[in-house]
């Protein structure tokens, strides 16, 4: 099962295991801006692509290390997921921490 959904799924991935942080880092990106010279953020780039939690993964809340963004996973039909054009909205990779509740 691929743990990315959406129109760009195959833009993006996962890697399985235990994890302590998430990476988010895009890739095949001039295919991602149609070849225009943009970094791959936002709504534009990522519509509703979406990136499935491993059930490992505990807490619903991460902080984007870079951004100091919080980000809200969803838990829509029983999988966790982040929305990648809220995650990449102002900085093209993502370095996500769980934030402790």
């Amino acid at each position: 099962m691929n743990s990315v959904t959406g129109p760009l799924d195959p833009k993006a991935t996962l890697p399985a295991g235990r994890l302590r942080a998430l990476g988010i880092v895009p890739r095949l990106v001039a295919g991602l801006t149609g070849g225009v010279k943009r970094p791959p953020t936002g709504v534009e780039v990522w519509d509703d692509t979406r990136l499935i939690l491993p059930g490992g993964i505990a807490g619903k809340r991460f902080r984007n290390l870079f951004t100091e963004e919080v980000l809200e996973a969803d838990g829509s039909d029983g999988e966790r997921s982040l929305v990648l054009a809220e995650v990449c909205s102002r900085f093209p990779v993502a370095l996500l921490d769980r934030v402790r509740e």
